[in-house]
């Protein structure tokens, strides 16, 4: 599993439209290969965001980036970001839960 990591600067006062768009994009979003789950992080106090999504694999993360739906989800926020975006992917070599769930690590380890 993988998770890429979007950071961007956030127009404080637009979190609430942040969080729309997102609410509307999810169903176009659930129909990506390899897509499994989004996070979307705010600091109100810093205006600073990060975008996390789980990915099934390495290449499914790239391959939406490369596809050119990425930038055109960037670029339909430029209304709300304050600030440069940066993306990163990075694979999960553990993985916790609360008591009630399991836990587990990936089948590479650590």
């Amino acid at each position: 599993m993988y998770i890429s990591i979007t950071t961007l600067g956030l127009e404080q006062s637009k979190v609430a439209e942040l969080t729309a768009f997102y609410e509307h994009l999810l169903p176009a979003l659930q129909n990506v290969k390899g897509w499994r789950r989004l996070y979307l992080l705010v600091n109100r106090e810093t205006g600073e965001g990060k975008i996390l999504v789980m990915w099934d694999t390495e290449a499914d993360a790239y391959a939406f980036e490369s596809s050119g739906n990425y930038r055109a989800i960037i670029s339909q926020l430029q209304g709300v970001l304050s600030g440069p975006v940066d993306r990163e992917v990075l694979e999960v070599v553990l993985q916790a839960s609360s008591a009630d769930e399991r836990s587990s690590k990936t089948p590479r380890g650590i």
